[in-house]
């Protein structure tokens, strides 16, 4: 009768010393990942359906897709990136057919997803319009009209907020065809 009792200690001991390293290894992971915020944040990629993949938003140093900020919440505190507007960058419109799909997919999924637009090369914060509808779905359609687009896309997730922008160019078929 001794024996299973002592058993019994044992494998409750151990089954908490496993909870508690598990718990250990998680915070230690959590306070590494803030020193180098950017690199927990989730991956955002863009795939048009006919030229995939289209820009992916890594935080690598392609132009069309940029992170203009991001609000990220660590064991240690909150973690901003820099506030930057379309203006900041250095822009490298990705060009696009009109009226193309394109797929919007974050490596984690977003509670929310916002979408806007506007025309030009370097818009303001006003000239930007919201998508409805099918933007929630992570799906939206390039425009019909030829010219420069700038998207602002803001995801929301459990753990803070990311936001993107993206440049294209929806070419004239009339000029290339």
């Amino acid at each position: 009768m001794k024996l299973p009792k002592i058993f019994l200690k044992k494998l409750l001991l151990g089954a908490v010393c496993i909870a508690v390293a598990a718990l250990a290894s998680l915070a230690l992971k959590d306070i590494v990942d803030s020193y180098n915020p950017e690199s927990s944040l989730p991956i955002l990629e863009i795939n048009n359906v006919y030229t995939s993949p289209l820009v992916s938003g890594d935080g690598s140093p392609e132009k069309s897709l940029v992170r203009a900020n991001y609000s990220w919440r660590f064991i240690t505190g909150v973690k901003e990136g820099l506030s930057l507007g379309p203006s900041d960058f250095a822009m490298l419109p990705v060009s696009v057919l009109p009226s193309t799909p394109i797929l919007f997919h974050f490596s984690r999924e977003p509670e929310s997803l916002s979408i806007s637009r506007a025309t030009g090369a370097y818009p303001s914060e006003e000239d930007f319009i919201r998508y409805n509808g099918s933007a929630l779905a992570g799906e939206i359609n390039t425009p019909s009209t030829p010219g420069t687009y700038v998207y602002r896309i803001e995801a929301q997730f459990d753990r803070g907020s990311i936001l993107y922008y993206l440049f294209l160019r929806v070419d004239d078929l009339a000029a290339t065809g």
